[in-house]
């Protein structure tokens, strides 16, 4: 991970922080909770970028993501579309190229792949909890990245 990366999600993240308090204040029930969940989670991987965090703290973090909600409307049938009708927009991917390839994917689609992606590092962390080669800090920058992505997407026109 790089400084301009690291300095461009940052300054991303005030707006996508007001954003998602915004969307969360206009929600009700079901879709609050999902919302809040991410806002969470979003907080909890920005204080350990921000403060700078040694690397074997990481584990820690990525322990405390939470995805009770999110897994609960899933197997509730809760239409995650309903948050955001219509797909993602290549200006809601901006200068993030690994996400280019998800143009086009709706709001369900987003929100698996962010929760698969937490699932898996989850799995890396529990099961490989001292292993350097998996770069787990990248892979959360990425989950981090992700959720700004899915937060311009729901708050797009």
């Amino acid at each position: 991970m790089d400084l301009k990366t690291l300095f461009s999600g940052l300054a991303d993240l005030a707006p996508g922080i007001k954003s998602i308090n915004a969307l969360i204040k206009e929600a009700r029930g079901t879709k609050r909770e999902v919302l809040r969940e991410l806002h969470d989670n979003i907080d909890r991987i920005a204080l350990f970028q921000q403060n700078g965090l040694p690397p074997e703290q990481i584990n820690r973090v990525v322990n405390a993501l939470q995805v009770s909600t999110y897994l609960a409307a899933s197997k509730a049938g809760f239409d995650f579309n309903s948050l955001k009708k219509g797909k993602l927009a290549a200006a809601s991917v901006r200068d993030v190229p690994q996400f280019k390839t998800l143009v086009g994917a709706s709001t369900e689609q987003l929100f698996d792949k962010l929760y698969g992606a937490i699932h898996r590092l989850k799995v890396i962390c529990a099961d490989y909890p001292d292993s350097p080669k998996l770069r787990k800090n990248v892979r959360l920058w990425n989950v981090f990245k992700l959720m700004l992505v899915l937060v311009r997407h729901i708050k797009s026109n």
